[in-house]
């Protein structure tokens, strides 16, 4: 080798030295890098309770890594850890992006901890007794319990009590079969119906009236069974502490099936208040009595006892047998008696019929034909004793109290004054009394509808066709006027006219069911005595001084515009104001009492009455020049006109003077 190659050789050597040392001191500098990268990016996991951090452990679940004791090292961003230590619950927890050098606190909670305890045999009433408290009933007890000291208490009417103290740890469960002392016990069952088959807890003994077994205490099941008896099952309870139980069984016996022969057919078979098919079998107890009855028509109905014992093999017979009763009518008044729509004559009447149902009607003329069934009975009187009710009666008990007619929308009240006999009129020492004013007993015998307020300009204008429309009485019309506009609302309402017009005269039809004025009888008996003991002076009662809004009559607020006016009193209209402008008064009508005088369906007359003689439903409907006006006036200021049984004759018309309708209700 020449001195150039040797030295050229020597060049290369300390060059490759050079590397060599350049690459140890990159190495020791990646180590240094990458330690401190690696401490940098570590997470420690502080587990709590402290007792259990040096057991605890840590794995990578997801993500990258690796743990170093309690430390997590993460090579990845997103990256999950378990922690676990014995006897608690394991726990997963994100690290997530967390920052360098964290400590993360993680909780475990301790496992459930637990007993498992049953006892050796079953038994129903076990009681598991923790820290005095029964915590359980059965013959297991199974539960999850804080770690601690425990004291156990098992009790039971079969077995000795006993005391187990235990202690539990966390996670920990403890499980126990306990062996329970039972006592020996001597069982005795007995029959009093005779020899039969015993069952005691499975085992038979048969053909016996007695049983004996030797049982440990405890429960058991005992069954016994005999021909035509009930079977017989009981749970025995022998109870530990005592030797011995004698058990007395009595049998009850079985039903027996029970059939029916009944005659003749198709009737109404009643067993057990129910209707029944006589064609079925009963399964029935045998010592018990039971009844059946049985019916058809044109027989007597027959019940039969029974103890279904005696019909053991055989049949329950019920046959029934023609049969008649007696059947005494009588009726008020006496009628004729209708028995299946043949005649039989009249009542008191007294026939023997079958004992079937009978249709009955009794009739008499003006009177509602009374229906009825009756059934004899055999062999027995059947006494049937009827009322019966007038065709005017029952027309009474359908009457309306309160109806609107429809043509006029006009409100009709009723009145049923019953055969009131009233004393109208004034005597002659009644302050205010006019002559004209006689006294006579009257007899109000019909009911009858009265308007409940005057005929308004409006109603009289939708039934004439001329006039005003408002809602005041219409006046300034006449008698004759109001009778007319009486008869068109009849017609309007599909009812007989009550007045024939002849000329200049006017005949009532007294039985006619349309429209008219009402008498002065009606009238003054609906003002003076509805719902009174005896007839007032004034609609409101006797008293002089007028209540406060008693009704329009000449008030202060009228001075100057009538004759006369009354001092301290105001009713706020100074002439005539709508209907119902007051309240109604005790009869349920409007206005009887001021507003406007009204016409009434009698003729004036001056004629006194018969002190002695009482009438009937009076309407005096003898022609005369003028007819009466009844009521007193938004003009009236006098004692004589307020009072009820004021009455004047007039004749034409009045600007004070309306009417008010009514109607015979029967």
């Amino acid at each position: 080798m020449s001195e150039f190659e040797e030295e050229l050789k020597q060049a290369r050597d300390k060059q490759l030295s050079l590397y060599s040392k350049l690459s140890l001191f990159a190495g020791v500098i990646g180590i240094i890098l990458a330690g401190f990268f690696l401490y940098t990016s570590a997470i420690s996991i502080k587990v709590l309770p402290s007792e259990i951090s040096s057991l605890s452990t840590l794995s990578i679940k997801s993500g990258t890594g690796f743990s170093l004791g309690s430390k997590i090292i993460k090579l990845s961003d997103a990256i999950s850890v378990q922690v676990e230590a014995p006897g608690y619950q394991k726990k997963i927890i994100d690290l997530g992006e967390s920052k360098n050098n964290r400590v993360i606190t993680v909780t475990l909670l301790p496992q459930p901890s637990g007993v498992n305890f049953s006892v050796s045999s079953n038994f129903p009433d076990v009681k598991w007794i923790l820290s005095d408290d029964v915590v359980a009933v059965g013959n297991k007890f199974q539960s999850d319990l804080e770690p601690g000291e425990y004291q156990l208490k098992i009790e039971s009417k079969f077995f000795k009590p006993l005391q187990f103290d235990f202690s539990l740890g966390v996670g920990k469960v403890v499980e126990k079969t306990f062996e329970v002392e039972r006592s020996m016990f001597e069982l005795i069952v007995q029959l009093e119906n005779g020899p039969g088959e015993i069952i005691i807890n499975g085992k038979s003994y048969k053909d016996t009236e007695v049983a004996k077994t030797t049982l440990f205490s405890g429960q058991y099941e005992v069954l016994v069974n005999k021909k035509s008896y009930k079977s017989y099952q009981e749970k025995i309870n022998l109870p530990y502490g005592k030797d011995s139980l004698v058990k007395t069984i009595r049998l009850s016996k079985d039903n027996v099936t029970v059939q029916f022969d009944v005659f003749p057919k198709g009737g109404v078979f009643i067993f057990g208040g129910k209707k029944s098919d006589p064609g079925k079998s009963f399964s029935l107890s045998p010592d018990k009595e039971y009844v059946v009855s049985y019916e058809k028509k044109g027989f007597a109905r027959k019940s039969v006892r029974f103890f279904p014992r005696d019909y053991v093999g055989k049949k329950v017979t019920v046959n029934l047998e023609g049969a008649q009763g007696t059947v005494v009518l009588n009726s008020t008044p006496g009628s004729n008696v209708y028995i299946n729509k043949k005649n039989m004559g009249n009542t008191p009447l007294t026939i023997e019929l079958p004992v079937i149902s009978h249709e009955v009607v009794l009739r008499k003329k003006g009177y509602v034909d009374e229906k009825f069934s009756v059934k004899p009975e055999k062999d027995q009187k059947v006494y049937i004793e009827k009322t019966l009710v007038s065709v005017l009666e029952q027309k009474r008990a359908q009457q309306k109290k309160r109806y609107s007619v429809s043509s006029i929308a006009m409100a009709m009240r009723l009145f049923k004054p019953r055969g009131d006999i009233v004393i109208l009129g004034a005597p002659r020492n009644e302050v205010g009394q006019r002559a004209n004013e006689f006294l006579r007993s009257v007899k109000m015998s019909r009911a009858f509808y009265v308007a409940e307020h005057e005929v308004t300009e409006k109603q009289y204008q939708q039934i004439v066709g001329k006039g005003k429309s408002s809602n005041i009485p219409v006046t300034n019309v006449t008698w004759i006027e109001a009778v007319r506009f009486c008869n068109e609302l009849s017609k309007r309402e599909g009812l007989k006219p009550y007045y024939t017009i002849r000329g200049n005269g006017v005949v009532f039809s007294r039985n006619s069911d349309g429209y008219r004025l009402p008498s002065e009888s009606e009238w003054e008996w609906v003002s003076r005595k509805f719902k009174k003991r005896a007839p007032t002076i004034y609609s409101w009662g006797n008293r002089n001084k007028i209540p406060s809004e008693a009704g329009n009559i000449a008030d202060e607020s009228a001075k100057g515009i009538t004759k006369g006016y009354v001092a301290r009193y105001n009713d706020s209209h100074a002439e005539i104001a709508p209907v119902k402008s007051f309240s109604a008064e005790k009869n349920g009508l409007f206005d009887m009492f001021g507003n406007v005088s009204e016409w009434v369906g009698d003729y004036y007359s001056l004629n006194p009455y018969d002190s002695k003689k009482i009438y009937e439903d009076l309407v005096n409907s003898r022609p005369s020049k003028s007819n009466v006006i009844k009521g007193a006036s938004w003009k009236s200021s006098s004692v004589t006109e307020l009072r009820a049984s004021y009455r004047e004759g007039l004749i034409g018309k009045r600007e004070d003077v309306g009417f008010r309708i009514a109607r015979n209700a029967e």
